[in-house]
């Protein structure tokens, strides 16, 4: 849809649609990243090992401490919200964060080219 008013030089709703495509991106990523990370206990679920494994016990306690701290995010993200165990590069940590709407705190995740600022 923007592509092709931008090829016509039609004018649209900016707002209306980086909302809808940040909205389906955020859907389309955690979406993905749901499905290729689930898997019953014993054929790659459970308790994770390596690099990973050694985070969550590094800044999250224990796994059995992440797994109750996530287990409580998830329920009680506002709206139809999601809940993710985040890496932060600013400060090297895992992280549990609440994702609402699915269409808001994924633009870290993309390298940022230009910024804005509301005056």
């Amino acid at each position: 849809m923007m592509d092709e008013a931008r090829r016509e030089g039609r004018a649209f709703d900016v707002k209306a649609a980086l909302k809808l495509l940040s909205f389906n991106i955020g859907g389309h990523v955690l979406h993905t990243i749901y499905w290729y990370t689930l898997a019953p206990t014993g054929r790659g679920g459970g308790v994770p090992g390596g690099r990973v494994g050694d985070r969550i016990v590094e800044d999250l306690g224990s796994f059995e401490r992440f797994r109750s701290e996530f287990t409580e995010a998830a329920p009680t993200v506002e709206g139809s919200g999601w809940a993710a165990l985040t890496y932060c590069r600013l400060t090297d940590r895992l992280i549990i964060a609440q994702i609402e709407k699915r269409n808001v705190n994924l633009y870290p995740a993309f390298q940022i080219l230009s910024s804005g600022r509301r005056l």
